[in-house]
């Protein structure tokens, strides 16, 4: 796993990391299946995390928004509390860029997606449009070993994105950062 957190070369990193010990192989598989429907469904982020985050839309690899769950190569749209920005129509875009699902029954499953900061995939000649520029990445695993499932997030490589962005939206970035993403409490992450 350790290949598939990127090392944190500059900028802030963060890590998360919480776990849960059931009674039984029984409720830990429950526990696990659940936390991972909910990875992979980002549009009900916002209902776990509460009415202050941000809400997160799908959008297939092939441009089209549906319900179906993510896969690499799509793009979600991250709709901040807050003014958009123009360049991403109104949101933060980030790149499902890995997803790899691993299990040996009864004793380890886990389940890994790395996003990357991303452009707004609907003009394609824009830049980087996220509150990070396009090194940062944000890596969330979940995994059963037994009884227990561990939930784990790892933020690398953030240092806010100004290149060659308007004034206001730099206002945006730095609001977003400050006041949305640190810290960060364990109750928001989506599991």
């Amino acid at each position: 796993m350790a290949s598939i957190i990127p090392e944190n070369s500059k900028g802030k990193s963060l890590d998360i990391n919480r776990q849960v010990v059931e009674a039984t192989l029984k409720e830990a598989c429950k526990t696990f299946d659940r936390a991972c429907k909910r990875l992979l469904n980002p549009p009900v982020w916002y209902l776990i995390a509460g009415e202050l985050s941000a809400k997160f839309t799908l959008q297939k690899s092939d441009n089209k928004r549906d319900t179906k769950l993510v896969a690499v190569g799509d793009y979600l749209a991250i709709d901040v509390p807050g003014p958009g920005l123009k360049a991403g129509e109104g949101f933060h875009w980030v790149r499902v860029e890995v997803l790899e699902e691993n299990t040996e029954p009864y004793c380890y499953a886990s389940i890994i997606m790395r996003l990357r900061a991303s452009k707004n995939p609907c003009p394609k000649d824009a830049g980087i449009v996220h509150f990070f520029d396009g090194e940062a990445t944000s890596t969330f695993i979940i995994k059963r070993m037994g009884k227990t499932v561990y939930e784990s997030y790892y933020g690398r490589n953030e240092i806010a994105n100004t290149a060659n962005i308007p004034l206001l939206d730099k206002v945006t970035y730095y609001l977003v950062i400050t006041l949305f993403l640190y810290p960060l409490p364990p109750s928001r992450f989506p599991g």
